[in-house]
């Protein structure tokens, strides 16, 4: 569960794993008890190690920044898609405003 409250410092952060690892962050977003993320990883990189650092370095940051009642974890799976460049700013879109959308 991702509080209101805390959301935009979640997503600050995973930003800032993003930019150190010299990738380019196009969107964040979701809901209470999901993240959209829409980056650019380069060929030579693993997606699974990719979010696997994402996951484990947020987590312990917000436990360690109390952002959540008892232990956080993100949930074991996740779901990574290719894009065209032609949807881009379509998807990015989306992710920006699925709070809005969905409600």
């Amino acid at each position: 569960m991702i509080y209101d409250k805390f959301q935009k410092r979640i997503y600050e952060y995973i930003g800032g794993i993003i930019r150190e690892k010299k990738r380019k962050l196009i969107s964040i977003g979701g809901m209470s008890d999901h993240v959209h993320l829409f980056d650019k990883l380069r060929a030579s990189e693993s997606i699974s190690k990719a979010i696997g650092e994402l996951k484990g370095s947020s987590s312990k940051w917000i436990d360690e920044k109390k952002l959540y009642d008892g232990h956080f974890s993100w949930q074991a799976g996740f779901g990574a898609f290719s894009v065209s460049e032609s949807q881009i700013n379509e998807i990015a879109r989306y992710i920006e405003y699925q709070k809005n959308i969905i409600r």
